[in-house]
């Protein structure tokens, strides 16, 4: 269920349309992935991929505004680290071969926040800080310019493959990955980091597959799969108690037209707990230019959490407002009415 590194990968195919009826669940376009197997010599390989702050240059809109004006800004952290390899070979020369393959990446990078952290907010002359500042007071955390997140996985899968008989196969496959994904929920521009979301998951899987030959027109093959995924889509609030993996903790949502948003994200946190259970027959006649295939697809998901909260934090937005008798003479902009803790809904 989960990906491996694409050093596993030996062929793969796509299929877009008029494909076979064991791919019959599928409502859009199959990736068909066929991975590595060992061989009767040791063999392997090894790669690293690295990209620093250093090795990197500016991009042109850090030194240049929308209207092409310069800009004196700092340039963007990012840096990635992409590492793994691949070893193969024989536990039994002819007989049984294994093949492992791991990866590992490490992502620093940035996303910039554009809600105004220099412009002043005043209410009948009187001074209220700067729109990021009166979030801020009203307590929601808010960090601007180029703030920070992380990326971060590993992948391994191991095979081993048995020749029972010229006619008769077997193969074993266990996938392992997990993975940490700070921008899952995309901040940025005018959503502060609070109202994104990192991804927690780890799926684990074993696979059985038996092939046989049974005559020059029968092949029969059989396919079993364990799969289990743990997932939990968190919010990045900071006044969560913690990671926030309750739904009453952290929060509220808020929204300021035109200014910004920031807060717990109204629909988070969402576990996810599952395992699934496949057994797959097929059975392939051959006679001459003419080939019959029919077979079973047997799949279970057992899901044992699911969660779907809404709101459960509380959610303010707030709008430009018309006057408000004994507040204000004037109308009021979506900031000024936060700042005077007039929300629109």
């Amino acid at each position: 269920r989960a990906t491996f590194s694409q050093e596993a990968v030996r062929e793969f195919q796509v299929l877009t349309n008029s494909y076979s009826a064991e791919f019959g669940k599928a409502s859009g376009g199959v990736v068909n992935i066929v991975t590595k197997s060992g061989g009767n010599d040791l063999s392997g390989n090894a790669f690293f991929n690295f990209r620093d702050d250093a090795l990197n240059a500016k991009e042109h809109f850090e030194e240049f505004d929308p209207a092409g004006q310069p800009l004196d800004r700092g340039k963007a952290p990012y840096s990635q680290n992409q590492f793994g390899g691949t070893l193969g070979g024989p536990l039994k020369k002819d007989k049984t071969f294994f093949f492992l393959s791991f990866e590992r990446l490490d992502v620093a990078a940035n996303n910039f926040v554009t809600i105004d952290d220099k412009n002043p907010v005043t209410v009948s002359g009187r001074p209220l800080g700067t729109p990021a500042d009166i979030l801020r007071q009203a307590g929601f955390p808010v960090e601007t310019g180029n703030v920070p997140y992380a990326v971060e996985s590993n992948q391994l899968l191991a095979n081993i493959d048995h020749q029972i008989s010229p006619d008769h196969s077997l193969a074993l496959r266990f996938n392992w990955a997990d993975e940490r994904n700070e921008n899952i929920e995309p901040f940025g521009g005018l959503v502060a980091r609070s109202r994104g979301a990192v991804l927690d998951s780890t799926d684990l899987m074993g696979a059985l597959s038996y092939s046989a030959v049974i005559s020059s027109r029968f092949v029969n093959e059989l396919r079993l799969q364990v799969a289990s995924r743990d997932q939990i889509v968190r919010p990045l609030d900071p006044t969560c108690d913690g990671p926030c993996d309750r739904a009453d903790e952290g929060g509220p949502t808020i929204e300021v037209t035109g200014v910004g948003s920031a807060g717990r994200h109204q629909s988070l946190p969402q576990p996810r707990k599952n395992v699934r259970y496949q057994l797959v027959e097929t059975l392939s006649y051959f006679k001459g230019s003419h080939q019959v295939k029919a077979g079973v697809d047997f799949n279970y998901i057992d899901h044992q959490v699911q969660e779907l909260p809404l709101n459960f934090g509380g959610r303010y937005t707030f709008a430009s407002l018309p006057v408000v008798p004994g507040v204000t003479d004037t109308p009021l902009s979506s900031i000024q009415a936060l700042a005077l803790g007039l929300p629109a809904a």
